[in-house]
């Protein structure tokens, strides 16, 4: 039986497929071998070498992050989205930086620039993609239509996810430490969720009017 993880079309092999693309397309593919220099790159390519094994480990990671971040025996795709977020963030093999030429000629927004940013990019975009069609709440309700943002939404969102990759480098963060952050970026995906699907909330709404000036 699947489980959420499955159900959502999260693998470590998906994960590692669209990662790869995303750092190509970027101009900083993946080396693999320079994570185990004396691993033939045969077998640090390979479904038993060092690649694999690191993918293995992000998706072992988001799910550490939602045993100790919910207690719920049914995380929903929002959480499962911000726990592999988290996880690509410190435990990925995305080259921290994009050379500064393949900014340049791509013409690619100044945010690009800062470290982590293609981690930043990779999650994001791929959560994204993940969310459409995905079941939410209590009545199963299907986001039939796939996350549409501002230009200007989504930057931020790289940023934010920027910021948070800075705090978890610096402090070394474990599964456990990183549960208080995954609760937040859940509500950013939540958030662009509703944005392009508004019945999914199935009326569950509060409204927050201006208040009365004096």
């Amino acid at each position: 039986m699947a489980d959420e993880f499955e159900e959502l079309g999260v693998s470590a092999n998906g994960i590692r497929r669209y990662a790869e693309q995303m750092a190509k397309k970027f101009g900083a593919p993946i080396d693999y071998q320079a994570l185990e220099p004396d691993m033939p790159a045969s077998a640090a390519l390979g479904s038993h070498g060092v690649a694999m094994n690191r993918w293995r480990s992000v998706e072992i990671q988001a799910r550490l992050v939602i045993k100790h971040g919910f207690r719920n025996d049914d995380p929903s795709p929002f959480k499962i989205c911000s726990a592999l977020t988290v996880s690509l963030l410190k435990s990925s093999p995305i080259p921290k930086q994009i050379p500064d030429n393949a900014i340049t000629e791509r013409k690619l927004h100044a945010i690009y620039l800062y470290r982590n940013s293609l981690a930043a990019h990779t999650a994001a975009t791929y959560c994204f993609r993940l969310l459409h069609k995905a079941k939410v709440g209590s009545e199963n309700y299907c986001l039939e239509k796939p996350i549409q943002l501002s230009q200007h939404f989504f930057l931020d969102t790289i940023a934010a996810l920027i910021s948070q990759a800075k705090v978890i480098d610096d402090h070394n963060l474990t599964s456990k430490d990183l549960s208080p952050a995954f609760t937040q970026i859940s509500l950013l995906y939540e958030a662009a969720a509703y944005i392009t699907n508004p019945d999914a909330m199935n009326g569950n709404r509060i409204e927050f009017l201006r208040p009365l000036e004096k």
